[in-house]
């Protein structure tokens, strides 16, 4: 419930981590992209990332392709929800600080994701291997088999939908922001 409050507060700018204003000064409109953007960031969003790699044009063409799980952990509560619609995403996945693939992707339609909710991205197309596929390849190595963990440096354009009353009050918020990750749980499989 301190989530579906917090979460409120966030969209409708109400939330501020500044001091309440003096009363003699002139109130500014509160800031809820900041909010939101603050809330989002404490989330957990990408699960299980997948990469694949086609063996017969990956040592060439140094591309791969890649899918994941997406969690909206903001509140459900039937009189008040949130979901989260994914734009466009810019990643850079790494290990130890070493870029290895990187993609930028707009979602057509938007993907959403319903409050309490875990849905499956679309395959995404043109990964980049940054390291090259060999090097890239070190990494299964490294991890000692097909599963290993990749820490994600993130741009999201994001709208999240607040609806209260069963859909009749909605306030749609759209943010771009920064948004990381560690320790991504990753799989490999070769095609």
């Amino acid at each position: 419930m301190k989530t579906a409050v917090l979460a409120f507060a966030a969209l409708a700018g109400l939330a501020s981590a500044a001091p309440a204003p003096a009363a003699s000064k002139s109130l500014a409109a509160p800031n809820s992209k900041s909010g939101v953007a603050a809330l989002i960031g404490q989330l957990k969003l990408i699960d299980n990332i997948t990469v694949t790699i086609p063996v017969d044009t990956a040592p060439t063409d140094n591309l791969v392709e890649a899918s994941f799980f997406v969690t909206n952990g903001l509140p459900n509560l039937g009189l008040y929800a949130e979901t989260i619609q994914f734009n466009s995403l810019r990643v850079s996945a790494s290990v130890n600080k070493t870029v290895y693939a990187s993609f930028s992707y707009t979602f057509k339609p938007p993907l959403q994701v319903p409050g309490g909710k875990t849905v499956s991205s679309p395959t995404i197309p043109n990964v980049l291997l940054t390291q090259g596929f060999d090097n890239s390849l070190a990494l299964l190595d490294a991890f000692g088999g097909p599963q290993g963990y990749l820490d994600l440096a993130t741009t999201a354009s994001l709208t999240v939908k607040s609806s209260l009353l069963f859909g009749i009050i909605q306030a749609p918020i759209t943010v771009t922001l920064p948004y990381n990750q560690k320790n991504v749980t990753t799989f490999f499989n070769f095609e």
